[in-house]
């Protein structure tokens, strides 16, 4: 009588399926936003930074975060065609010599049509006219001019007296 052949391998070939398909959705660089027909809506906060000495910042377009002094610091890879529209902006500054804030969508490290203006007075913006199309390997990162302040040197969140929030979404086509 021969022996019963392992099932070990057949049971590795399963398991190595399961896990490439679990890691294709859960490492998709894209992934972060919340899902809904198609719409990825992506938000997060933008303060202050121990970064300076540029004409402006930059943030990560999802998430909280330090402001950046260059946009290859601060992207989201993109792993899908999308229209990004719908971009939301809210200024919060205690700062008295930080009064108004332009946000702009940067698609690999160009300044798109997509963006709009904030002060103190009124703080929060919103464009729902432009929009533009991204596609893979996209670096999409927002752009805040003039720069953010320096942070305080106590590097301590509630000392924070200028952050942007914003949100954004993209529409896949």
């Amino acid at each position: 009588m021969a022996a019963p052949r392992p099932l070990l391998p057949a049971i590795g070939l399963l398991l190595a399926t399961a896990t490439a398909s679990a890691q294709f959705v859960t490492d998709r660089a894209f992934y972060n936003g919340f899902e809904n027909r198609s719409t990825q809506v992506f938000s997060g906060i933008v303060q202050e930074s121990p970064y300076f000495g540029a004409p402006a910042s930059y943030a990560t377009p999802n998430g909280q975060g330090d402001a950046m002094t260059s946009s290859v610091r601060a992207n989201l890879i993109v792993d899908r065609v999308c229209d990004v529209k719908l971009l939301f902006g809210q200024l919060y500054s205690v700062d008295a010599t930080y009064t108004s804030a332009t946000l702009l969508l940067n698609v690999n490290g160009i300044d798109t049509s997509v963006g709009c203006a904030m002060t103190t007075a009124f703080p929060t913006c919103v464009d729902s006219f432009h929009k533009v199309g991204i596609g893979p390997n996209d670096r999409v990162t927002l752009k805040v001019a003039p720069i953010l302040p320096a942070r305080p040197i106590s590097n301590v969140d509630s000392d924070v007296k200028v952050a942007v929030r914003f949100g954004w979404t993209c529409e896949e086509l």
